[in-house]
This record gives structure tokens, C-alpha cells and sequence, in this order.
């Protein structure tokens, strides 16, 4: 590009088509009656695409010590669904789909990520980038999502967290072993 050449802006049409909202991420509880949305933000922004990053061993770790090219979600709803076989519910003109209820309690701007369940769908787990929080507050922290209620909850880990490896399951699982063992704590 040269400096006679402009900065040009594409048609209406394809920047509506840039814009347009993505399909929300999806998770279904292992007992099929709950459904968790997750928002995902259209593009990254310049400054997450601009920052600085790592590379270590074919990975590419940001400042805060997670993957940089990790997709995140920035809002969840909970939907209850019907038991499974029950009849469905009547469709046309008329009738409407369980409505989504907002989670409550997520930090806001939300960038949450690694979303899991319990055995008995009673909690869902996700973990949040926290980069704008107070020093003590910045990185990575764990959610608990009560089901019955729809509101989430920080979760006080003595360790930081980090998602460098939030790609393997074996990192998912470790997650939902802590809080396990941190709600027992709690229960006793």
C-alpha cells in the first residue's frame, strides 16, 4: 500500500456480514435438563491482538500466562430444558421455547472459558480471565455456576491458576477435583 493509496472500508453488506454475531458456545449438563449459552464476542479487539506474547515450545502464552490465540466467552445464560422423554413442547405461531435466564453474579467484562459440569449437574465450572481487577485480583480465576440458583460464584484457590495446557482434559478435570474437594471442606 502506498500513501497515495486511502484506507478503504468494505461494502455495507460484508461489513454486516463482519459484524453479525456469532452462534453461541453451547453446554449441555450431563443429565440433559440444563443448557448453558456462552456469548462470544464477534472479533478480539486490537489490544488483544496487538499484545505481546510468548513463545515456548510451539505455544504462544500472553503476559498473563495463558494461551493468546484462546477464543473466550463474554456472557452465559441458563436454560432449563425438559426432562428427556418428556413430550416436547407444542411449536407454531403460538408457542414458546424456555426462556434463557441470565447468569448472575459473573464479573464483568467477562472472559470465561474451560466450562464443565458436575456428575450430578448440579455446578458448572468455568474459569475467567481477570485483566482489569486490582493486583491482587489480575489472572486466572475459577467460577462455580449453582445451577438451581443460575448465579456464579468465585471460588478462593491457594494456588493461581493458569491455562497455558486449558486445552487438555486432563486440565478440566483437575479443576473439577478442586472444587469437589474445596465444597467438601466447605459442607464439613
Amino acid at each position: 500500500m502506498t500513501d497515495a493509496t486511502p484506507y478503504r472500508t468494505p461494502p455495507p453488506a460484508l461489513q454486516k456480514l463482519l459484524d453479525a454475531p456469532l452462534p453461541p458456545g453451547l453446554s449441555i449438563s450431563p443429565d440433559s435438563e440444563k443448557l448453558l449459552q456462552m456469548k462470544r464476542p464477534a472479533r478480539p479487539t486490537i489490544a488483544e491482538v496487538a499484545a505481546e506474547e510468548l513463545k515456548l515450545a510451539g505455544r504462544r502464552i500472553s503476559q498473563q500466562f495463558c494461551g493468546s490465540r484462546v477464543s473466550w466467552y463474554c456472557g452465559m445464560a441458563l436454560q432449563r430444558l425438559p426432562p428427556l422423554g418428556a413430550p416436547l413442547p407444542a411449536t407454531g405461531a403460538g408457542a414458546a421455547a424456555p426462556a434463557a435466564a441470565t447468569v448472575g453474579g459473573l464479573p464483568s467484562p467477562l472472559r470465561a472459558g474451560g466450562v464443565s459440569w458436575s456428575h450430578d449437574s448440579s455446578i458448572g465450572t468455568f474459569t475467567h480471565l481477570d485483566l482489569e481487577g486490582a493486583a491482587g485480583t489480575k489472572g486466572l480465576r475459577l467460577y462455580a455456576l449453582v445451577a438451581a440458583s443460575g448465579q456464579a460464584h468465585a471460588v478462593e484457590l491457594p494456588l493461581p491458576l493458569s491455562s497455558v495446557l486449558a486445552s487438555s482434559q486432563v486440565h478440566l478435570w483437575f479443576l473439577m477435583l478442586m472444587l469437589l474437594l474445596l465444597l467438601l471442606l466447605f459442607l464439613r
